[in-house]
């Protein structure tokens, strides 16, 4: 029954395929200003969303959803596509949006759309271009620009929904608002073009229902699931994968630039499931592993000979635990390009057995070599903290001491005004800290940086998880492991201190309490 509903239009498939090619520029890069000739495979996706209709001529996909991976076209076949709509299917105030998680990445796709119209000499004279909005002064059909933070307002009577990178959708909310507007009008199409993101989010929900009906569990003739993409078995550093994966590749993807990519991936832990989520579009885990042992090992090299620091700009990083917990100071010293790593701990006196049983680890044989200070007590005595804090700036060209304003405010302001000390308050928020997280990855991984062998940052370097937000920025946690990370924590927040200081600084910007 429903393969006599649905008819293949031809004239329907070729219009916008038509459309595309004749007035659509190329905007970017060395053929920028020439007309653009779509790949075989981006005319098939158009043929099969405009393609399929009924008598009525009312189309039977109205939901295209489309994951590629990063680098084949994405964004240059939706704003084409939003044009289209916009303007050659004679509809009436039709309300055309591009969609992202957030306003910058819709942009994306607006400013692409009005690069084309505006370099476009047999479409610019139709439209009115502004800095937020684009009329087609016939119809008075507009685009829009929309993003994750209008997912509260209502009355959307959407023609065209264009989600650009779907996977960056913090919810639902915003996808149910404009895709009910949809039944309003009954041509009206909503395309999502995405690369993977990680599991267990809603992005992942719309992407286990395009693919069960791709598989054919699931039938739902309103939905055009196209899906490139390596499969879980496939080895990840075949060409043949990359292939299959990217269907640009040797077109738009250059097979040298994306080797570069690879090694990359081969050479950095944490860099795998980014290459295999952005480049070959499998969905991963929020949580990785991050540096193995052997290659923290392998950046051991000689006992450091802090004697010859004293002069090499140092910025300290302070993990300031909760009272029975462990407290880590880390220093990582800049020699221009290569650094030196190094750490120091304290833990209450009465807590080291039981820590020792609940951690598994040998705790009393590092207090005995005194890689680990205890205080007296059964708390963390915060006066040894001050006094090595103390010592170092006087022993050290300290530049800053980084520090969490949640656990160590009052500390921070009491080495201020009793010793002057440069504290700098850093918050530990994933955006912040991911690039340092990645740095000192990279430092490792390129053996750029020199700890001299210190078995407590190896244990802890062991516990590290990364968690991966959907923006690509990275957190260390010690995951479900009893194991602690402190020495990494407040080695992120030194490095911080570290980056912040080879950017300039603005004038009006107030670093220190």
């Amino acid at each position: 029954m429903m393969s006599k509903k649905w008819t293949y239009n031809e004239n329907a498939a070729e219009l916008p395929v038509k459309f595309i090619e004749g007035r659509v520029k190329h905007i970017i890069g060395e053929f920028a200003g020439q007309p653009f000739t779509l790949e075989e495979w981006q005319k098939e996706i158009i043929r099969q969303a405009f393609g399929w209709v009924d008598k009525n001529g009312r189309r039977k996909h109205r939901f295209i959803y489309v994951e590629l991976p990063k680098g084949n076209g994405k964004s240059f076949l939706l704003s084409a596509v939003v044009i289209y709509l916009c303007c050659a299917e004679g509809i009436a105030r039709g309300e055309n949006y591009c969609v992202a998680g957030d306003r910058f990445q819709a942009r994306i796709i607006f400013d692409a759309c009005r690069a084309m119209i505006e370099e476009t000499p047999t479409l610019k004279p139709f439209f009115e271009v502004y800095k937020n909005s684009i009329i087609h002064k016939k119809t008075n059909s507009i685009i829009h620009v929309i993003s994750a933070d209008a997912s509260t307002k209502h009355g959307f009577r959407p023609y065209c929904i264009a989600f650009d990178e779907l996977h960056v959708q913090p919810n639902r909310e915003l996808y149910d608002t404009l895709t009910k507007g949809m039944i309003k009008l009954p041509n009206s199409m909503c395309w999502m073009i995405t690369t993977a993101g990680v599991k267990n989010t809603f992005a992942e929900t719309i992407h286990d229902y395009a693919s069960k009906i791709s598989r054919k569990v699931l039938h739902d003739p309103g939905w055009l699931p196209v899906l490139y993409g390596a499969d879980e078995e496939d080895d990840p550093f075949k060409e043949a994968t990359w292939k299959k994966a990217n269907p640009a590749y040797g077109k738009f993807i250059q097979p040298e630039d994306f080797r570069i990519v690879v090694n990359e991936a081969k050479n950095t832990p944490s860099a795998l499931n980014s290459f295999k989520r952005l480049h070959l579009n499998l969905w991963t885990g929020s949580t990785e592993a991050w540096v193995p042992v052997h290659v923290f090992d392998a950046c051991a090299g000689d006992p450091i000979d802090f004697e010859a620091l004293k002069e090499v700009p140092c910025y300290l990083g302070l993990d300031l635990s909760s009272s029975r917990d462990l407290t880590a100071l880390a220093a990582v010293w800049d020699h221009g390009g290569r650094y030196t790593w190094h750490c120091w701990f304290w833990c209450p006196a009465d807590t080291v057995a039981e820590r020792a049983k609940n951690e598994n680890v040998n705790y009393e044989a590092w207090v005995d070599a005194e890689l680990v200070e205890t205080t007296p007590g059964n708390v963390i005595d915060l006066e040894y903290i001050e006094e090595r804090l103390v010592e170092l700036t006087k022993q050290y060209n300290v530049k800053s001491i980084g520090f969490d304003p949640w656990s160590a405010r009052n500390f921070a302001a009491r080495m201020i005004e009793q010793h002057m000390l440069p504290m700098v308050q850093v918050t530990q928020t994933i955006s912040r800290l991911s690039e340092p997280t990645k740095k000192l990855e990279e430092w490792i991984t390129a053996k750029k940086i020199h700890h001299g062998g210190h078995p407590v940052l190896r244990w802890m370097i062991d516990n590290v998880q990364i968690y991966r937000d959907t923006n690509d920025n990275i957190r260390a946690h010690k995951g479900k492991s009893r194991g602690k990370i402190d020495g990494i924590a407040a080695t992120t927040v030194a490095i911080h201190e570290l980056l912040e200081d080879l950017q300039p600084e603005p004038v009006d910007e107030i670093r220190f309490l």
